[in-house]
C-alpha cells in the first residue's frame, strides 16, 4: 500500500512500552498534555503525532532539555529512546530485505488497510448498546483513553483486547468495512 515509512513507526510503537506516563497524582495534567497527540479517528495515527513531536524536540534541544521537555509532557524519555531503537532495527531489517521505506504520505486508507491485514481478528462492529461485537462472537468497549471513544465509529479495528472489569479494545481505529473482505479472502 506504499506506507512502509508509517508502518515501521507504528509497528515499533506497538512493540515498545507506551511512552506516555500517567502518574496517579497527576492524571488530569497528563491527559491534557497527551491530548495534543490524540487523533479522533485512529490511535495508530496518534503514535505518528507523538513520533513527530519527539523528533522535533530531538532536533532542537540538547539531551538535558529534551529530557525536561519529555517530563513536562508526561513522556518517558527512556521509552521514547527504546521506541526509536526498535524502529531503527525494523528499518534495517526491511532495507536488508530490499525494501525502501520511502517518504511518509499520510494516506489514512493505505495505513489502515495495511494494519488491518494483520489485525483481522481485531475487527469490531458497534452494536445498539454502543459496545462492539468482535470476531469470535465476543463483546467489548473502546478503551477509555482511545481517541475514538467519543466518536464511536460503526466499524473499528484494535491491536489488542484487554480484560479488566470489562473487555476493552485498545489502540483502535475507524475502518471502512469494504476493506475487510478483500483482505480476508483466505479466511
Amino acid at each position: 500500500f506504499g506506507c512502509l515509512a508509517e508502518l515501521l513507526i507504528i509497528a515499533a510503537a506497538l512493540e515498545a512500552q507506551d511512552p506516555r506516563e500517567r502518574p496517579h497524582d497527576k492524571q488530569q495534567a497528563a491527559d491534557e498534555a497527551h491530548a495534543q497527540f490524540q487523533d479522533p479517528e485512529s490511535d495508530f495515527l496518534s503514535y505518528l503525532k507523538l513520533w513527530d513531536f519527539y523528533h522535533h524536540l530531538r532536533e532542537d534541544l540538547s539531551r538535558s532539555k529534551l529530557e525536561k521537555a519529555c517530563r513536562q509532557n508526561f513522556l518517558s524519555y527512556n521509552r521514547l529512546r527504546e521506541w526509536l531503537d526498535l524502529y531503527l532495527q525494523l528499518k534495517q531489517m526491511v532495507e536488508q530485505a530490499g525494501l525502501k521505506p520511502g517518504q511518509r504520505r499520510g494516506d489514512y486508507t493505505a495505513i489502515h488497510q495495511s494494519i488491518l491485514s494483520g489485525l483481522l481478528s481485531g475487527v469490531g462492529l458497534r452494536t445498539d448498546d454502543n459496545d462492539y461485537s468482535t470476531a469470535g462472537g465476543g463483546r467489548a468497549n473502546l478503551w477509555p483513553g482511545s481517541g475514538l471513544r467519543d466518536k464511536k465509529p460503526k466499524w473499528a479495528m484494535a491491536s489488542e483486547a484487554i480484560e479488566t472489569t470489562r473487555r476493552y479494545l485498545r489502540i483502535a481505529a475507524r475502518i471502512n468495512p469494504d476493506w475487510i473482505e478483500p483482505l480476508a479472502e483466505h479466511l
